[in-house]
């Protein structure tokens, strides 16, 4: 596996962007406003649907519930807290090996 990341399904995009940013010490990779426009710097005044955050190796995807029910309809009933998707980022995919008996 190269990178394993979490995408977080929040109520707030932009006030979550801010938390990791000012007190975690994230910075901001890029992210989508309400129009589905790839930002790369980020703006407060942009009201943003979705983001990526990075520390070091360490990135996270924070997506705002609406926009995620659109991706994942079973998320519906879904509430706040524990309600993610993992994104894994692989190389070299072979068959799997059986192990010998």
């Amino acid at each position: 596996m190269k990178k394993l990341t979490a995408n977080l399904m929040v109520h707030d995009v932009n006030a979550t962007i801010e938390y990791y940013l000012n007190i975690l010490g994230f910075t901001f990779a890029m992210g989508v406003d309400r129009q589905k426009n790839t930002k790369l710097l980020y703006n407060q005044e942009t009201i943003y649907n979705f983001a990526i955050v990075r520390k070091n190796d360490v990135e996270i995807m924070l997506q705002v519930q609406h926009s995620l029910f659109d991706e994942v309809p079973e998320f519906k009933d879904r509430s706040l807290g524990g309600t993610f998707t993992l994104y894994l980022s692989l190389i070299h995919i072979s068959e799997p090996t059986r192990p010998r008996l």
